[in-house]
């Protein structure tokens, strides 16, 4: 697996996002997490590889749930209310008759026998 310069990418990415965690939330401990993670993948690459294969993982995975939690609370907000008021606003009754039609009619064994 080549190291590619997306990988380049998502480690400076890495960095960039704990350094503004460091600047916001004011944990100097994120500093030395930050300086290893660029030791670890100055000295091999095999380190580097992993870590971007591992922050796609957790990114795949955030992206999956975050696009689940997005959908259900479009469709509670928005959908199941526009749903509830069509039908309270609806001024037609619904029909009590359906478009199937009832067959009586008593299977043999001889129905099943060559279905096709």
């Amino acid at each position: 697996n080549p190291f590619l310069m997306s990988d380049y990418k998502t480690i400076l990415s890495i960095n960039l996002g704990l350094l503004v965690a460091v600047l916001l939330f004011k944990v100097d401990e994120l500093i030395y997490v930050l300086l290893a993670i660029d030791f670890l993948c100055l000295l091999s690459e095999k380190i580097a590889v992993f870590l971007v294969q591992i922050i796609n993982k957790i990114i795949s995975t955030v992206a999956t749930i975050g696009s689940t939690l997005v959908l259900g609370a479009i469709y509670c907000l928005v959908l199941f209310p526009l749903a509830i008021l069509k039908n309270l606003l609806s001024k037609k009754k619904q029909q009590e008759s359906s478009s199937f039609i009832e067959r009586n009619y008593e299977y043999q064994a001889t129905d099943f026998e060559k279905m096709w």
